[in-house]
């Protein structure tokens, strides 16, 4: 739980998927990471599991559009039409990373 009026001043949480040179840099704002906030609290989304895993399932999917590709065992990732990611994308090379599914 984080209090509602810290919210505009949590980061965005930058993470590098895959290895070089398929490595995926994705990055989730906090509106993609919390939700439901009532009576002055707001739930995180994102889960630890204890053992240096954490999951970021919902709010990577809020974020970004992927594409899963059974045949060639790849996934694609792109920031979602509108979002400000979107256009800091449009500034980097667009990278791939593939995964064994």
């Amino acid at each position: 739980m984080v209090k509602e009026e810290a919210v505009p001043y949590l980061p965005t949480l930058a993470f590098d998927i895959g290895e070089a040179p398929h490595m995926v840099d994705i990055r989730i704002k906090p509106e993609h990471y919390i939700h439901s906030c009532r009576s002055g609290y707001c739930v995180l989304d994102i889960y630890s599991q204890g053992n240096g895993t954490v999951t970021i399932g919902h709010p990577f999917f809020r974020a970004y559009d992927v594409k899963f590709d059974l045949e060639s065992y790849r996934i694609y990732f792109s920031p979602h039409e509108g979002s400000a990611d979107r256009d800091d994308a449009a500034s980097r090379p667009p990278r791939i990373t593939r995964s064994k599914l």
